[in-house]
């Protein structure tokens, strides 16, 4: 029985020092956390978590400090992530348990990151401060990755440490203590019960001082197997805390309707817009500006007519405008960037009420840190624009908004008609198309790369489609064409040739219901800067 005594004393003390322990380590809150390490030794601008290690089944917490001050804790869709972090140079963590954290320098060419995190839109949750910084969260099965640096972006020590949250470690430790607890109070039990037994006769208490040791063994040993499994593995992530269904990477795409708030899109690009359009203006009559509004067609008209008010001195003040975008059309959901948004769109500039018709405006990013710029602009249709719709557009409607662009190109190269057509856009060729005394005018079409974007309606979808044309004039037989004031200042080409060529921008609405497809509008800006 004093082997007994000894079991059950030693058993009572490794679980009241394992629960302490545990209780100490864990506290109230049963967060179990990763000692913080430096993760960067060789500099890295930033250490990123791998797709899928923060979407854990429990609640998650990741931390850091920095050795330049101030540090930055963001948590993103991982196509936002990966577009930002793609150029630079990074400490990947891959692993992490309560013994620590496991990451894998990732080189880049450029090792700086592209622009300071602070100041960017699309993170889900951050941290930015002094000392240590944490967040937290439950992003089980949310395709999301976390970005830790400095609030520049540049090189720093970074230390990080990554957590979860396991409901009910501090009262199972709790619960050891106390069943260690019960066990050292025990102990004394049972040197009274082997003193009563030995005053007994033999025969009766040979059996009885059997049980209780093997009884106090398996205690012992499921007991013991608790602590361990409670002290030693019990926050492990790739032991108990499970990984919940999660979209491949490869397959993983991006809304770019979601976490968009228009009103802050439109306020942000009228900043950006007044401002260019205040430079173009006199005195300066810069054209530079331009490229932080407007991109694609729009950005080639804009600067056109910057070079325009540049030749011809003139000297009209930059107008404010005010732009309110509306519906939304759900469009096709990118693996990457750049991304698209098809919406409703109305400006009123100065003093003016807001125009009509509601158009249809594209506006895209090309990068997660970069500005959403506006690169086509047309009517949506008359009397009102159709209503957004839910879902993608199908491979079918996609398919017949493609045909339908192919076949505009078709007339505007050729003059072939193979859809209906609005009445002025045909008049528009044909007038251009029409044969001089010393010139004769062909066209030559093609849709700009990447240019159909296509939104849900509630009538199918709606498509904003942009094409290039390039007009050639040719000179006839011993006569000669050349450009008129200002056109021969802005393409620098004055003088007389055979042949002169000047490029036109073309946009076009198109809706695709139940199979058909119907030109709403068209929008040309003319001239372009090329």
């Amino acid at each position: 029985m004093g082997r007994l005594r000894w079991l059950a004393g030693a058993a009572g003390v490794a679980m009241v020092v394992a629960g302490l322990g545990a209780a100490y380590w864990v506290g109230p809150d049963d967060w179990i956390d990763s000692p913080a390490q430096l993760v960067n030794p060789s500099g890295e601008e930033a250490v990123v978590t791998n797709y899928g290690l923060l979407s854990q089944s429990l609640p998650m917490r990741i931390s850091a400090s920095s050795s330049a001050g101030e540090v930055f804790i963001g948590i993103g869709h991982a196509v936002d992530v990966d577009d930002y972090i793609a150029t630079t140079t990074t400490a990947q963590v891959g692993w992490f348990s309560p013994a620590g954290l496991m990451a894998e320098s990732r080189p880049a060419q450029n090792p700086a990151l592209p622009a300071a995190p602070a100041g960017l839109d699309f993170w889900k949750a951050r941290s930015i401060g002094p000392g240590t910084q944490a967040v937290a969260g439950d992003f089980a099965g949310q395709p999301v990755e976390a970005v830790v640096t400095t609030v520049t972006g540049g090189s720093a020590a970074l230390r990080v440490s990554i957590g979860s949250q396991l409901p009910g470690a501090f009262a199972i430790s709790l619960s050891l203590t106390s069943v260690g607890v019960v066990l050292l109070v025990g102990a004394p039990w049972f040197r009274r019960r082997q003193q009563r037994q030995l005053v007994g006769p033999a025969e009766e208490t040979a059996e009885p001082t059997h049980s209780p040791l093997r009884a106090l063994r398996t205690l012992t040993v499921v007991l013991l197997g608790c602590s361990v499994l409670l002290a030693g593995s019990g926050c492990s992530t790739e032991e108990l805390v499970g990984k919940v269904p999660l979209t491949p990477r490869k397959e993983l795409t991006r809304d770019p309707l979601d976490g968009l708030d228009l009103t802050a899109l439109a306020a942000d690009y009228d900043r950006r817009r007044n401002a260019a359009s205040a430079a173009a203006a006199a005195p300066r009559y810069s054209d530079r500006e331009w490229s932080t509004a407007n991109g694609e067609l729009l950005l080639a008209a804009e600067r056109f007519d910057t070079a325009w008010s540049r030749v011809e001195k003139t000297k009209a003040k930059a107008a404010t405008c005010r732009t309110k975008l509306g519906v939304s059309y759900p469009g096709i959901a990118p693996h990457a960037y750049p991304l698209e948004v098809l919406a409703t769109r109305v400006i009123s500039c100065g003093s003016e009420p807001d125009r009509t018709p509601v158009n249809a405006s594209v506006f895209t990013r090309a990068h997660s840190y970069s500005p959403w710029l506006e690169v086509a602009v047309v009517s949506a249709g008359k009397p009102a624009p159709p209503a957004a719709g839910q879902g993608e557009p199908t491979i079918e409607e996609r398919r017949a908004v493609e045909e339908a662009a192919a076949k505009v190109v078709r007339y505007l190269t050729s003059g072939k008609v193979s859809l209906e057509l609005p009445a002025d856009l045909k008049k528009w060729r044909t007038n251009d198309h029409k044969p001089t005394y010393w010139s004769t005018t062909r066209w030559s079409a093609w849709i700009q790369r990447g240019g159909i974007r296509i939104g849900r309606s509630d009538k199918g979808v709606i498509a904003v489609v942009s094409i290039l044309i390039d007009d050639t004039t040719t000179a006839k037989p011993e006569h000669s064409v050349g450009w008129r004031h200002p056109w021969d200042q802005i393409y620098r080409q004055t003088g007389s040739y055979r042949q002169t060529t000047c490029r036109h921008g073309l946009m076009v609405s198109i809706q695709v219901s139940a199979g058909q497809a119907t030109i709403l509008s068209w929008y040309s800006p003319d001239y372009l800067d090329s």
